[in-house]
């Protein structure tokens, strides 16, 4: 306690004796000085202890007064006190952070420095109406940081006593909250609030949420109250037993596997107000709501979808059935060989069951490697060109090697991408043996129509032999009887003699190549094998050229090759094909004109190799075309020609599962066209 000072002593004591020269006189007449100075001590002692009561009191206040003001500074709340003009003239520490600022910085500004503008206006008059109505009140605000960044605040506000009482007083008092977090969690569970009703309320989809323990319906949106045909109230009021068609057992059956979720996808009949009873798929899942689970039903309409399966599956087995009653082989492969898709006749040529042959290619189903080498070059061309192309396969089967006319093609989806091939293949192994035996029964046919060309084209170089040889024979004994006997000989008459028999057989010799000549194009008519030599037919064409005769005329020849296939056969007799050709063709040219064969080499139709000799020649009429393949049919003069070259060409052409036709008109010049089968890949 602080001493007191001279000067405070001298005033007291001034004041003392005021107070006693104011006493009554009989009170100071009946005190001693000692009782007075006793009197005096014990006033001082009580004095004394007042002071320290006071003192003790004074730091019990102070340290409470330290203890508030640090609840005030360190609260979690944001303390602010503003004056009567809106200006801050306190702020505690929590206040500092959440205005991001220190506290003593934010003394004198104004408190709507901090409001966001879009708030601005708000808090304006909120502020007048707070300190007009005089009592406590409340806000929400957007208020801005120092740094920039915004944050919800909530505001509990009071004006201070006096201004309660009416009087002029120092502002307004206000708590700040930051709920931020508060209102952001407000504004999720409002998006999902409107999330669930645009997902369940606003859904296209009919939906119902249904109580799996007694199948009643706690909600149907707008979509399941059109597709039913009830109101929604009506749903609402309803159980799923009064719509699914199955036995309420069933129907029990089928929520608890829902709601266990062992299945989430079901196939009902539903029946709808109406009376109609339609397809529906199904789509249940669990929820947790109302202190239970419930089921979330997704209800999609497939009436029509079924049909048209049932539909669809009416029109796979029809075309099964038609594909199995083909007695051709009827199959489809994917991109890797496999097979698809095999009818009865494929199955059949394979001896294997279904299972033994679809998802499996064609290694795995046949032993002999190099008929599936085969197969899987054939398939190969056609998914690289694109288009539908036809080969003669040997396919291995149960009872041996089977040949087929197969005819595949591309198999393309519904964006018309290539995904594999499909093809038919016909059975033609007892066709190409009657081909032959019709073919060799053929040839003997055209022996009869052959034994009298050749009777007639033999018989006159023959008489011509017999003519000859009979007069030389004559001659020649004539003269060795002369000589035998000794005659005398005249030396020009023996030469002349002889010079007659020299030419008799110089006559015999030419009718004897004759002969051989006819006996040689016989036998090439007559050939049957065709050999297996793949060929490029570039340079079948130049080995023709190179065996024109040079006593033929001199003529143009023009040879384009473009985009030929190989083929197959044998490399002389298609050479003497475009030989005998070419041959016609310079003869069929008049004298005076001058003479161009044109050869086109190319690519026919359905991939066969094409051959077309043009010349500028004559021409012919209908009626000559139809008999320029005949044996011993010929336009020139007698001796010229025999008629066996085209017959000859046709012949060879044929063997090689080829055909050669003609075009022509008088005047014009002629076409002849030759296409053989390609070779296998």
């Amino acid at each position: 306690m602080k001493k007191p000072s001279t000067d405070d002593r001298q005033k007291r004591r001034a004041e003392a004796e005021a107070l006693l020269a104011r006493a009554p006189p009989a009170e100071r007449q009946h005190l001693s000085p000692a009782d007075i100075l006793h009197e005096l001590q014990v006033h001082q002692i009580e004095l004394e202890l007042q002071n320290e009561e006071l003192r003790v009191a004074r730091d019990t206040l102070q340290a409470s007064r330290d203890h508030f003001a640090d609840q005030y500074d360190l609260a979690p709340v944001g303390y602010l006190t503003l004056g009567d003009s809106g200006l801050l003239t306190s702020a505690n520490r929590t206040s500092g952070t959440l205005l991001g600022a220190e506290p003593a910085k934010l003394l004198g500004r104004p408190f709507e420095d901090f409001v966001d503008g879009v708030d601005g206006d708000r808090w304006h008059l909120f502020f007048l109406d707070l300190v007009e109505r005089r009592g406590e009140s409340s806000c929400a605000l957007r208020l801005r940081r120092g740094d920039g960044t915004v944050f919800h605040g909530h505001l509990v506000c009071r004006p201070n006593a006096a201004i309660e009482r009416g009087e002029p007083g120092s502002g307004v008092r206000i708590a700040l909250l930051d709920v931020t977090d508060r209102v952001e969690a407000e504004q999720a569970l409002h998006d999902s609030v409107a999330l669930f009703r645009g997902m369940f309320e606003d859904h296209a989809a009919a939906k119902l949420i249904i109580d799996p323990g007694t199948g009643a319906i706690v909600d149907a949106n707008q979509a399941a109250a059109n597709f039913y045909g009830w109101s929604r109230e009506r749903l609402q009021q309803m159980r799923i037993q009064e719509i699914n068609t199955l036995s309420p057992t069933e129907v029990a059956r089928e929520m608890e596997l829902a709601r266990s979720l062992k299945r989430v996808y079901f196939e009902f009949r539903h029946r709808r107000a109406d009376g109609s009873v339609r397809d529906v798929e199904v789509f249940s899942s669990r929820i947790d709501a109302k202190g239970g689970g419930l089921l979330h039903s997704i209800v999609h309409d497939i009436t029509d979808k079924k049909r048209a399966e049932a539909a669809v599956r009416t029109s796979e087995a029809l075309l099964l059935a038609i594909a199995n009653s083909s007695p051709d082989s009827i199959f489809a492969k994917d991109l890797d060989g496999r097979w698809t898709f095999a009818n009865a006749a494929a199955l059949g040529v394979s001896g294997k069951p279904q299972d033994e042959v679809l998802g499996r290619t064609d290694s795995e189903v046949m032993n002999d490697e190099a008929r599936v080498r085969e197969l899987r070059n054939n398939d190969q061309a056609v998914l690289q060109s694109g288009t539908s192309r036809t080969f003669e396969e040997h396919v291995e089967a149960p009872d041996g090697i089977r040949v087929f006319l197969s005819t595949k093609a591309p198999l393309r989806d519904a964006e018309g991408s290539i995904v594999g091939i499909v093809g038919v293949a016909k059975d033609v192994t007892d066709t190409r043996k009657m081909q032959q035996v019709v073919a060799t029964t053929a040839r003997l046919a055209a022996m009869g129509t052959l034994v009298a060309g050749v009777a007639h084209e033999i018989n006159n170089p023959l008489a011509g032999v017999l003519s000859a040889d009979g007069f030389a024979l004559e001659e020649v004994q004539e003269l060795r009887d002369r000589l035998r006997s000794g005659q005398p000989l005249d030396p020009v008459g023996a030469v002349r003699d002889l010079d007659e028999v020299v030419e008799a057989l110089q006559d015999v010799q030419v009718a004897g190549k004759r002969i051989a000549q006819i006996v040689r194009d016989l036998t090439l008519l007559g050939r049957a094998g065709v050999g297996s030599t793949r060929l490029c037919l570039r340079d079948v064409v130049e080995q023709a050229r190179k065996w024109l005769p040079s006593s033929l005329p001199v003529i143009h020849v023009e040879v384009e090759v473009r985009d030929a296939p190989d083929v197959t056969g044998s490399a002389g007799q298609l050479a003497q094909v475009l030989l005998n050709l070419m041959t016609n063709a310079i003869r069929a040219i008049p004298e005076g004109v001058k003479g161009v064969i044109r050869i086109d080499v190319g690519k026919g139709d359905g991939g066969t190799g094409r051959i077309d000799v043009t010349d500028n020649g004559v021409g012919m009429s209908p009626e000559l075309m139809t008999r320029i393949f005949d044996p011993f049919f010929t336009t020139r003069s007698t001796g010229q020609g025999m008629g066996l070259g085209l017959a000859i060409c046709h012949a060879i052409v044929t063997a090689h599962g080829g055909t050669i036709t003609v075009t022509s008109a008088v005047g014009k010049g002629s076409t002849f066209r030759v296409e053989l089968p390609g070779a296998s890949a």
